[in-house]
């Protein structure tokens, strides 16, 4: 019965180191691996990051164009109106001096 056992002590201690190793370089391996595609990751989060930052610049900075070209309209649009009732005003001014030529003869 002692042989047996001192056998499978013996067994036991010669192979478990080696399987501990196997285990152990194959945890190295799968960290490394891991630690790689953090990396990767990491790399692709930044270039995400850059351009996020990117179109928020050109997005602002296409907000300030529309803010600008709407005040121009808004001037625009007050100019012809304007324009608009100064020709209605000639208009009138020009059917009233006819009429007073039509009636003056």
């Amino acid at each position: 019965m002692k042989k047996p056992i001192l056998f499978s002590l013996f067994f036991l201690m010669l192979f478990l180191p080696f399987l501990g190793g196997c285990e152990a370089k194959r945890l190295k391996e799968e960290n490394q691996k891991l630690k790689a595609q953090f990396e990767q990751m990491k790399a692709e989060s930044k270039g995400m990051t850059d351009s996020l930052e990117q179109y928020r610049k050109e997005n602002e900075q296409a907000v300030q164009k529309v803010t600008a070209l709407q005040e121009d309209n808004n001037r625009l649009k007050a100019d012809l109106e304007e324009s608009k009732k100064k020709e209605c005003k000639a208009k009138k001014t020009e059917i009233k001096k006819k009429k007073k030529k039509k009636s003056s003869r």
